[in-house]
């Protein structure tokens, strides 16, 4: 391990300094999927809002749906 003296006089070893590194790494991966997780759950509200105006227009309109599955997955008619 190397050693040298920080600002305060004190000796600092490899190991910690490695650790504060791994730390810092360890609090930036934390935030970063903080912030996608967030990210994901806006883009699921606002579809949400547009789904949910969907059916009021089309509980304005007294429209019907059937879905129909097939081979490829669920299909729509009218």
């Amino acid at each position: 391990m190397f050693e040298y003296l920080n600002t305060n006089k004190t000796l600092v070893t490899g190991l910690q300094t490695s650790s504060r590194f791994g730390f810092f790494a360890f609090l930036l991966a934390v935030y970063a999927t903080v912030w996608w997780e967030r990210s994901e759950l806006e883009s699921l509200k606002a579809e949400k809002a547009i789904l949910q105006e969907n059916i009021a227009s089309l509980d304005q309109l007294k429209g019907h749906i059937k879905l129909f599955t097939c081979d490829k997955g669920p299909l729509l008619g009218s």
